[in-house]
């Protein structure tokens, strides 16, 4: 045996030849050189995300096999990071397939090499690999829902309050709040201004009273908003003013419309740590918002 080969890399097959040898001990030839198999039926592919995809976030990440006819048992994601030389994560999914999918968090970005390994029931693997680049920026995966425009009860101190609904789209993960940016106009003329923001009820941000444009930068503990926060499950989001806005000057509605959202966000991996990984949720994304009449 040559012990002096070195490690195999994908893409290599090692040949192996044999000697004999009884106990006498009369050695025989070499023999001819012949390649170890394991069976294994069917391809193996990746085909989810597309070789040489620039990827962020979350990636969800699918191997499958075809044309096969195995008892296959589970699929090993391997994600090599060739910018850092590091092997970044290792996940198992068990199942029969012949389709497995794991939620990878493409984090620290740089290229990276996605290497699945298919095992089937006798132990035997077959693998595919492709090659993505994983970016910092991730698009926005947090959406508001209706707003409503509430207050204390009575008709004059109506929508000093503005209420929607914000859940955790498909970041996949959860996120943390590392700033938000309030915008709204003075239509109605009432100068109003912002006293505090709340997620549940409790309040996140405690300005006391700022005028537009109102922005702050979290710090730790920030909010956060976990991944089950879905459309089931939804974030409830409070803006409190200090005056009406919505309101009748004369016959005239008036309303201090648009109110504007921008929310600027970090992905957490599974263990609720921060990544490299950064996005922002603005009017673009539906953080851009009316009130109705009073």
């Amino acid at each position: 045996m040559d012990n002096g080969a070195g490690p195999s890399v994908p893409g290599t097959t090692i040949w192996y030849r044999v000697k004999a040898q009884d106990d006498c001990p009369n050695v025989s030839d070499f023999s001819n050189p012949a390649e170890p198999v394991c069976a294994f039926s069917g391809t193996v592919s990746i085909t989810a995300p597309s070789a040489g995809a620039q990827v962020a976030g979350v990636v969800p990440t699918t191997v499958q096999v075809s044309g096969g006819s195995d008892t296959y048992v589970k699929a090993t994601f391997q994600f090599y990071n060739n910018t850092t030389g590091r092997l970044e994560e290792e996940k198992e999914v068990t199942g029969p397939g012949p389709a497995w999918t794991y939620n990878w968090l493409a984090d620290p970005p740089g290229a990276y090499t996605i290497t699945a390994i298919v095992e089937n029931d006798t132990g035997c693997t077959r693998s595919a690999e492709i090659q993505v680049n994983a970016g910092s920026d991730v698009g926005c995966c947090l959406s508001p829902h209706p707003v409503q425009c509430t207050g204390e009860p009575g008709a004059t101190k109506k929508c000093k309050k503005v209420t929607y609904s914000m859940i955790n789209n498909n970041c996949l993960t959860a996120v943390r709040l590392d700033g938000i940016q309030v915008t709204w106009t003075n239509d109605i003329g009432n100068d109003a201004q912002l006293l505090s923001v709340l997620f549940d009820g409790t309040a996140i941000w405690n300005p006391g009273g700022v005028a537009s444009p109102a922005s702050t930068a979290f710090s730790a503990p920030n909010p956060t908003i976990p991944v089950d926060r879905n459309a089931s499950n939804p974030l409830i989001v409070d803006y409190a003013y200090d005056q009406l806005m919505s309101a009748k000057v004369g016959p005239v509605v008036k309303k201090n419309v648009p109110i504007t959202t921008l929310y600027t966000f970090t992905l957490l991996d599974a263990d609720n740590n921060p990544s490299a990984i950064t996005g922002a949720c603005g009017p673009a994304d539906g953080f851009n918002f009316t009130v109705q009449d009073p």
